[in-house]
């Protein structure tokens, strides 16, 4: 059985008082309160170092709704019981909250370029899937960046909101995905 995360000694995000009053902030910790996901989701908002641009939020819950970021989840839940927890929330993300989404029509980098530094790990959630990637590269891609999100939430959950290794990590796979290199970094990852 899932443990849903709903226990009386819930886990709390670092968000201030000023950032969970935000409206996206508050409509999902409504939605993950209904769908029994409120302490992986006070986790995931931990992730977001700036929470005040809400297409960051939502382009994270866009990844972790992905059929093949599900899959992923599910298959490694046995694991640990943090990613029961967000196989939980990725499976109910069917029902996704009314959280603005980032555009695909751009790169994320002129969607938010004074974040990019701060945010890093939700910008690099927020670029586009990999354009013309066959199947087998595009799950590879997506199994690099579901490792991400985990290793952000260990690390998290250890005290460190940032970590420098994850940065680079993460600006890396951003720009290959944002295309800004011609494809050329995003064979690099395909190794």
């Amino acid at each position: 059985m899932v443990d849903t995360g709903t226990t009386e000694n819930d886990y709390r995000s670092p968000l201030g008082c000023r950032e969970g009053a935000l409206p996206h902030i508050q409509t999902f910790l409504i939605w993950s309160k209904k769908h029994r996901c409120l302490t992986i989701g006070h986790k995931l908002l931990g992730l977001l170092l700036n929470p005040t641009e809400p297409t960051l939020l939502g382009g994270l819950l866009r990844f972790a709704g992905y059929r093949d970021t599900h899959h992923l989840l599910k298959l490694w839940a046995p694991e640990r019981r943090l990613l029961g927890q967000l196989a939980l929330l990725s499976e109910q993300l069917v029902d996704f909250p009314n959280i603005p989404l980032p555009t695909t029509s751009q790169p994320v980098h002129t969607q938010f370029g004074g974040q990019l530094d701060v945010n890093y790990l939700a910008v690099q959630f927020s670029t586009r899937r990999a354009p013309n990637l066959k199947s087998r590269d595009q799950l590879k891609i997506t199994c690099l960046r579901t490792w991400l999100l985990l290793k952000a939430l260990d690390f998290a959950d250890a005290g460190h909101r940032a970590d420098r290794s994850l940065n680079h990590l993460c600006t890396q796979l951003r720009m290959a995905l944002d295309d800004r290199d011609d494809g050329k970094k995003l064979s690099w990852f395909l190794v």
